[in-house]
């Protein structure tokens, strides 16, 4: 019955953002754009989406060898990794991060809890780094008319990931003494939320611990920048396929705008969320509604089918079959 209720509530997001976002879009100028793509634009973006994937597996397996003492072919690592990528793509409320650890203790690289303080470090990290992205552009365009939405919304999951790289790194070295202080915090308010939060206080803890040396930290910090740098080249290649005046910095506050906008839960697909975040950050810009309309459409439905490209290989190739609901909640109470 709660998972019912959060996928009405999400769709009934979706559907507001997507609202929007679309409205007063002139469809004939959306399609024109979306026709106009230059034809270099689509073996080009597909190329870049497949480094940044490359990218992610890479430093996830750091991750995973360091934490098992095992050596993950890059292949299996790719190919979970792809899976996984669409999942998350694909259902609400971001599930499918569950699937990389269900995948990876399906073919014997760890516990669950392996895999999930992996992908607890990931958020907190792609976060941190993606917001102090948008904090630094947020100062750039300052004489721009930046809608409030987006300052709000950027400081506030600067505030939020910042604060809890800090309390993570504080139990990190104060573990015993940090869970004992949040534990009497959060289980007067309610014991479920406790331990869930605590669980993730955990996983982070471990997934720390896949990073042992500074030589580790640097070049799993290297690889998170050039991930997310080459990211937003790929959004910046975009628009001169589709000959929008969007700058090189404009790009990067596009996809930090839509890293925040993707946080907040909504239907699966992350539809209305997506289009919303770019649809308002391109106006800063002086793109036009229909112009960020196809922009937005073009990215989102482009980024899907490369998700799917790539993981449909992988789905027969692992031969294991798609985990279930009571499969993902073991996983995350793990």
């Amino acid at each position: 019955m709660k998972r019912a209720i959060q996928f009405v509530v999400g769709l009934a997001i979706s559907g507001v953002l997507l609202w929007l976002a679309l409205r007063g879009v002139d469809w004939q100028e959306a399609g024109a754009a979306i026709k106009g793509v230059a034809w270099w634009v689509y073996p080009a973006y597909f190329l870049q989406l497949t480094v940044t994937h490359v990218l992610r597996t890479w430093r996830w397996k750091r991750q995973v060898d360091s934490l098992t003492g095992m050596r993950m072919p890059f292949r299996d690592a790719f190919g979970m990794c792809c899976v996984s990528f669409l999942g998350t793509f694909l259902l609400p409320f971001r599930l499918g991060e569950l699937i990389r650890p269900y995948l990876a203790t399906q073919r014997g690289y760890g516990r669950k809890s392996v895999g999930l303080a992996t992908v607890a470090l990931e958020r907190v990290l792609d976060g941190l780094v993606m917001t102090g992205f948008l904090a630094v552009i947020l100062a750039w365009v300052g004489n721009r008319d930046v809608p409030a939405v987006i300052s709000l919304g950027g400081y506030v999951a600067l505030l939020v990931f910042g604060g809890a790289l800090g309390v993570f790194i504080a139990a990190y070295r104060w573990r015993d003494l940090s869970i004992r202080f949040w534990s009497a915090v959060l289980t007067p308010i309610s014991t479920r939320l406790a331990e869930k939060l605590l669980g993730m206080l955990n996983a982070f803890i471990e997934g720390l611990k896949s990073l042992p040396t500074v030589g580790d930290v640097a070049i799993y910090l290297g690889l998170t920048v050039a991930y997310w740098l080459v990211n937003g080249f790929g959004m910046w290649v975009l628009a001169q396929g589709m000959d929008l005046e969007l700058p090189m910095l404009g790009a990067y506050f596009v996809l930090s705008c839509l890293v925040v906008g993707i946080t907040i839960p909504a239907g699966p697909g992350n539809v209305g969320n997506f289009e919303y975040a770019i649809q308002v950050s391109l106006a800063v810009f002086g793109v036009g509604k229909g112009d960020g309309a196809a922009y937005a459409i073009w990215t989102h439905l482009f980024q899907m089918l490369h998700m799917v490209v790539l993981a449909l290989p992988f789905l027969s190739m692992m031969h294991l079959p798609p985990p279930g609901e009571r499969d993902l909640d073991d996983a995350a109470a793990k």
